[in-house]
């Protein structure tokens, strides 16, 4: 899993030159404790309906391990390849969440287990 980490404060000079992100203290700022991976639900479909962060071993899991150790575990896939299942994906994403005129915040939630280490590792 890739991790980025980005805080700031709520008057942070870079708001001048990008949008507001990351403020210490709101939504999405936490460092959220254990191993994780990203679970994906359809509906009956097969249209996405939510992504879900949980604990790797939750589910069948979204993300796939390609290095460990700095070291690349396989090949990278080709060009087409990455097309080809981008383009796949993005016919399963409902349209409302394709449009970039209108904001609407694909779903992605923390799975019960790993709002539960949360709780007991904040204490």
């Amino acid at each position: 899993m890739i991790h980025l980490q980005d805080s700031h404060d709520e008057d942070d000079r870079e708001f001048e030159k990008f949008p507001k992100h990351s403020v210490t203290g709101s939504w999405g700022s936490n460092v959220l404790a254990g191993k994780k991976q990203v679970f994906r639900r359809s509906d009956q479909e097969g249209r996405y309906t939510e992504d879900i962060i949980g604990l790797r071993d939750e589910s069948i899991a979204l993300l796939e391990l390609v290095m460990t150790d700095g070291k690349i575990l396989r090949p990278p896939p080709s060009l087409q390849a990455i097309q080809a299942k981008f383009k796949k994906s993005f016919t399963l994403l409902d349209d409302r969440y394709k449009s970039i005129e209108d904001h609407n915040a694909y779903p992605v939630k923390l799975s019960r287990r790993l709002e539960e280490l949360q709780i007991t590792s904040n204490q």
